[in-house]
Order: structure tokens, then C-alpha cells, then sequence
């Protein structure tokens, strides 16, 4: 069969358009997905990278000005030395106990009412109850150690202390330690709190007062804990009077003081138990 030539050409010039076509469509794709062909100038193939700028702009200048002022470094552990402000806190009592029973010591915080902390309880600012000895105890602030006495200070009104690599028995005695307070300055203190606050006064010791008397909770203060008492007894009576009611108790508070002593009746799971404590 002899073909047409011209259907050849038509045939060949139909090929060659769509290779055309079909290469500026490829292109096209490749541009619309982020990708664009770039001339291989030759300032492209003789490229070298810029050196560095030697004199970069920065911001050194404005923290020299500091506008906000300078940073200041707090001081590290280095400082051995430093002074403890004591004023606020004024030592009452001590009790040095023997035995498996905790150590206490009486201290009043910002002229407040006094306070039986025990060795560990946090005193004030951080401060805790590390030793107590019979001539003062010592306080711990930070790994550092201050030690204070019976209504003395040292003469800037604070205390010398120092690191934790130095034992808490060995803090610096400066000071002059007086004896202990009588008896009439910490029950004067308790008879503030007495008029002022006598439900706070319960709550601290743990108590929960009842028509059958004030029974002890189960975490008491070291206090009661020395004094004898035990989580779940029951004071049914002070002096023998019945007790229980905190307004009424609170005027026995004056009879018990006058008396110069209290006799204090407990119920142990149904067993009678009695202690006396002298006040003067």
C-alpha cells in the first residue's frame, strides 16, 4: 500500500508538538511544587563564600549601659561568715529530755505568745530547732547554725553562725547566757493567749474539747508528749473540776495558776491515770 506522504508530516510535526508540550507542562509541575531551574550564570559557578564581617554588631554596648540595672550575684557557700537578726525571737524555757523523748524549747516569735517547738519544728523565716541544750539552743538557717540564749543578744542585735561542714554542737558561745526565765513569765505569756485566743490555744495543743473533757488528737505537740499524755486520752478533769467547755475553762485558768500546781485526771481506755505539775 503506497502511504501519503502528507499524513507523514502531519504524524511528525503531531510528535514533535507534543514533546513540546509535554516538557513545558513538566516544567510547570516541578514550579507549581516549590521548585524553580536556575541559569547556570557564571556568577554562580564562581561563587565563594563571604568571609565573615569582622566587626558584627551586637548588643554588648546596651548591656554595658544596663538601663535595668546590674545583675548581683547572691553569695554563694563560700561565705562562711554571716549574722543571723535574733531580736525577733526570745528564748522562754528548755526542756533536755532523756530517753527516747523529744527535746523542747519554749521560744515567743515577734513579742507573740509562747511556743513549744521541739528539735526539727521550723521556728520562724526559715529558721529550725536543731539542738536544744540547757544553757540555749541552736538554730539552723540554710546549712548555717546561730545560737541563742535566755533573753540575751549579742550587742548588733544578731548572732554569729556558720556552715554545715561545721558541727551544730560546736557553735560559737559569745554570749552570756542568763539562767532560765521564772515560771511566772511563761505562764503570763499562756494567760495572753488564754484571753485572747483560747480556741487557737486548744487547736496547737491538739485537743478536742467534749462534753466528757478535751480529748488528745493524734498528732499532739511535744508538750503533751513530755507531760505524759498520749494520742486518744481524755483530760476529764484539771484540779477537780470538769473540763470541756472552753469559756468555762478559760476562768479556771486563774483558780489552776493561783493554786501554785495542777492535778490533772486523764482516761487511758477506761483506766484512771493522774499527773500534778507544779507552776511556781
Amino acid at each position: 500500500m503506497r502511504r501519503n506522504p502528507s499524513l507523514w508530516a502531519i504524524w511528525i510535526a503531531g510528535g514533535v508538538g507534543s514533546v513540546f508540550v509535554l516538557h513545558n507542562l513538566a516544567g510547570l509541575t516541578w514550579h507549581a511544587l516549590g521548585y524553580v531551574a536556575l541559569p547556570n550564570s557564571e556568577t554562580t559557578r564562581n561563587f565563594t563564600p563571604l568571609a565573615a564581617p569582622q566587626n558584627r554588631d551586637t548588643i554588648a554596648p546596651l548591656l554595658a549601659w544596663a538601663p535595668f540595672g546590674h545583675r548581683v550575684e547572691a553569695a554563694g557557700p563560700s561565705a562562711v561568715q554571716a549574722t543571723l537578726d535574733l531580736k525577733s525571737l526570745k528564748l522562754l524555757a528548755v526542756r533536755v529530755a532523756q530517753g527516747a523523748a523529744p527535746s523542747t524549747a519554749t521560744i515567743s516569735v515577734d513579742g507573740g505568745p509562747a511556743t513549744i517547738f521541739q528539735v526539727g519544728d521550723l521556728v520562724s523565716q526559715g529558721m529550725r530547732l536543731e539542738h536544744v541544750a540547757q544553757r540555749g539552743v541552736v538554730l539552723g538557717v540554710g546549712g548555717r547554725f546561730a545560737e541563742l540564749g535566755f533573753a540575751s543578744t549579742s550587742p548588733s542585735g544578731g548572732a554569729s553562725i556558720q556552715t554545715a561542714g561545721e558541727s551544730a554542737a560546736q557553735a560559737p558561745r559569745q554570749e552570756t547566757i542568763t539562767p532560765a526565765p521564772a515560771a511566772a513569765e511563761i505562764i503570763d505569756a499562756y494567760r495572753q493567749r488564754v484571753m485572747s485566743d483560747p480556741e487557737g490555744l486548744v487547736r496547737q495543743f491538739s485537743l478536742e474539747p467534749s462534753a466528757q473533757g478535751y480529748v488528745v488528737g493524734s498528732n499532739p505537740p511535744a508538750a503533751l508528749l513530755a507531760a505524759g499524755l498520749k494520742p486518744g486520752d481524755r483530760v476529764t478533769r484539771v484540779n477537780g473540776a470538769s473540763v470541756g467547755n472552753i469559756s468555762s475553762d478559760s476562768r479556771l485558768f486563774e483558780t489552776v495558776i493561783a493554786s501554785g500546781r495542777a492535778r490533772v485526771e486523764i482516761d487511758r481506755d477506761g483506766r484512771a491515770i493522774i499527773l500534778t505539775f507544779p507552776l511556781h
